[in-house]
């Protein structure tokens, strides 16, 4: 049998539980000459470590495969996996070992009368995979897990939006923050409990306020972070709409439609929850002290300042530094991001190939260089020859395009609805303008708003641009 894969393309999540593993090991043995497949070889290991690494190979699985028996649905950890899998819609496959195996109330629950694969009805695994394989209703999206020299199928590799596969390891995961939405009603329900009763302006009960959130210290969105089932989730709460302009009263009307929370779909008076998640990092270039890496999503969404303050005194380096890298990486205990330098002034503020396209004098709000864990790229980091993105800054170059997590459209990110830039955000570059009150951002299409008339910059004060955050690890520890 072969080791669990290990690579960027797209694998089969096989679950299974382990006093299974003599009878389901064949069938595994089986498919993994056709199909690239990861599996847990050593049993569940103790720890909050090891939990983030079963719910990354879960979440960024193509199909999952569970393989029920009456060991499987008795296993908490067995249920764990396939409740995820199917609360992230992954292409989710049961294979059925044993003909005397009874669903219990909760898979049923789950998949209601959708039929399962009946491993026991053939004589043997090899015949059983081929069958699987080709079956009608999995030809198709099986297509992307074979391996190349698969003998089943001559499939060519499906590519994902951007056009690539991260085959030459251009990703990797490190830290956690909220992300996706959880739908799944029995987890909601027992979040519900854990959170306790709602808070009010008069009674945050145990939740938090956020910072930003309060109308002249009347508090109108919370949070509350809880642990359920080995997996840490944070319910968001508000009583009112959060502002486009963080001076501007809660509520109040946007200019040119709905708040922004409503636009994406989060009304006010409801709780929604979000799962933790390891952070995708995309690998952006080697420096003197490390390995260089940028968030592949939007994770928030955050004024970059309270006024007009300069890089050094924001609102955002503040908050990057502090709650947001105490968050993301609480449980990390290697691979923890390195202090950097980073430099302000006003060439870092432009383009890397025309030092002079923005301005040739002086900027009176770019700023000394700052020494920081967690920042934000400047408009020469995103156009560095060095790095993996485009040099011209017009250019729609795709690795710039950051989709918007669920967690960053509940606090109210603009997202575009245009198809081809769908969940697309807008992000902030920490460079400043000549402008007293903004600062560059990326478009949703992945072009620089940067222009040489300073006309392309948004104000400091919104409330509704994406945060991306960048970091950098050591080599020797990555």
């Amino acid at each position: 049998m072969k080791e669990a894969y290990v690579g960027g393309k797209d694998y089969i999540f096989f679950s299974y539980a382990h006093s299974d593993k003599d009878k389901d090991y064949p069938f595994l043995d089986a498919l993994q000459k056709y199909a690239r497949v990861w599996y847990d070889v050593d049993g569940i290991k103790t720890g909050d470590e090891w939990v983030s690494v079963l719910a990354n190979k879960v979440a960024e699985c193509t199909i999952f495969i569970a393989m029920l028996s009456d060991d499987y649905v008795r296993s908490d950890y067995c249920k764990r996996e396939l409740q995820y899998a199917v609360e992230r819609g992954r292409n989710v496959i049961c294979v059925r070992v044993e003909k005397s195996f009874k669903e219990s109330e909760d898979i049923r629950f789950l998949f209601g009368n959708k039929q399962h694969f009946k491993l026991y009805e053939y004589s043997s695994y090899d015949d059983a995979v081929k069958a699987l394989l080709n079956e009608d209703e999995n030809s198709d999206r099986f297509g992307a897990v074979l391996i190349d020299s698969s003998p089943v199928m001559g499939i060519v590799e499906r590519r994902n939006a951007d056009g690539d596969y991260d085959a030459d390891n251009n990703f990797c995961w490190l830290g956690l923050y909220p992300q996706h939405r959880v739908t799944y009603e029995l987890t909601l329900e027992e979040l519900g409990k854990i959170a306790g009763k709602l808070p009010t302006a008069r009674d945050n009960a145990k939740w938090k306020v956020y910072d930003f959130a309060s109308n002249a210290g009347v508090p109108y969105m919370w949070y509350i972070d809880v642990k359920y089932h080995s997996f840490y989730y944070r319910g968001v709460y508000f009583d009112n709409y959060r502002p486009q302009i963080c001076s501007q009263k809660a509520g109040m009307p946007r200019f040119g439609g709905d708040p922004r929370q409503l636009d994406n779909g989060y009304e006010k008076d409801n709780i929604y929850w979000f799962v933790y998640e390891p952070i995708k990092w995309r690998k952006i270039r080697t420096t003197p002290l490390g390995l260089e890496l940028c968030s592949e999503y939007a994770l928030d969404s955050r004024n970059y300042a309270n006024s007009k303050e300069r890089y050094d005194g924001s609102a955002i380096r503040a908050w990057l530094n502090d709650e947001f890298y105490a968050v993301a990486f609480n449980d990390v205990r290697y691979n923890l991001p390195v202090e950097v330098e980073l430099d302000n002034d006003v060439r870092s503020a432009n383009p890397y190939k025309e030092p002079k396209r923005m301005f040739t004098g002086i900027n009176g709000y770019c700023c000394d260089n700052t020494v920081d864990r967690v920042y934000l790229p400047s408009v020469r980091d995103m156009t560095a020859p060095d790095t993996v993105y485009d040099e011209k800054q017009e250019n729609k170059d795709v690795k710039r395009r950051k989709i918007a997590t669920d967690y960053a459209q509940c606090l109210g990110v603009w997202i575009s609805k245009h198809d081809t830039y769908k969940n697309n955000a807008r992000w902030w570059l920490r460079s400043r303008s000549p402008l007293k009150s903004t600062a560059y951002t990326v478009q949703r299409d992945g072009t620089l708003l940067v222009g040489k008339d300073n006309e392309y910059t948004i104000d400091v004060t919104r409330t509704d641009i994406g945060v991306v955050p960048m970091i950098t690890i050591a080599i020797d520890r990555q």
